[in-house]
């Protein structure tokens, strides 16, 4: 049984509204359907903008995106390759793990967000509504806070930076 971090209902109402205004657009749809025993997801894409529904044993989540932009909805995560800018800015809990050291790591989004950095040498400016962590077992990180919520630099061996600018609380635990 799936684990949802939206409400059965909601996903569906959530999934049925976009499917309506893609309908109503003269571009035409293209829907993708996959499933299995881990999860699944629906795509629904038109040349305008796009709705994937995912789910699998630890939560799902929406994404919408347009030409203006992407919103997810949901819990989300993944890796990011060292160098590239690597985000958390839907709505829900995030996690992010850096492939080698250097990844540039972003937090905008509403929920709370850990980023991993074992390789070291990563930075995180966070604009984010909640918490964020960024745990830098190589060393090197930086953390710029401006958001609402409490961030946290964990991990650290030497070479860490805080910088604290919003209305939560920065810690360092060590390293800094």
């Amino acid at each position: 049984m799936l684990k949802p971090s939206l409400g059965r209902d909601a996903r569906l109402a959530l999934a049925l509204l976009a499917l309506a205004l893609l309908a109503c657009k003269k571009d035409k749809a293209r829907v993708e359907i996959n499933a299995s025993p881990e999860g699944g997801a629906v795509s629904v894409e038109t040349d305008a903008a796009s709705v994937k529904i995912e789910g699998s044993p630890d939560g799902g989540s929406v994404t919408v995106e347009t030409d203006q932009g992407k919103v997810e909805i949901g819990n989300t995560g993944g890796n990011c390759k060292a160098g590239d800018t690597c985000a958390c800015s839907g709505m829900g809990n995030c996690t992010k793990t850096c492939a080698g050291p250097g990844c540039a790591f972003t937090a905008n989004g509403m929920g709370n967000a850990d980023f991993k950095c074992p390789d070291g040498k990563c930075t995180l400016k966070s604009t984010a509504i909640g918490n964020v962590t960024l745990d830098c077992k190589g060393g090197g990180c930086t953390l710029e806070c401006s958001g609402t919520g409490n961030c946290s630099l964990k991990g650290c061996n030497s070479g860490c930076a805080v910088k604290c600018k919003g209305v939560g609380t920065c810690n360092c635990a060590s390293g800094c």
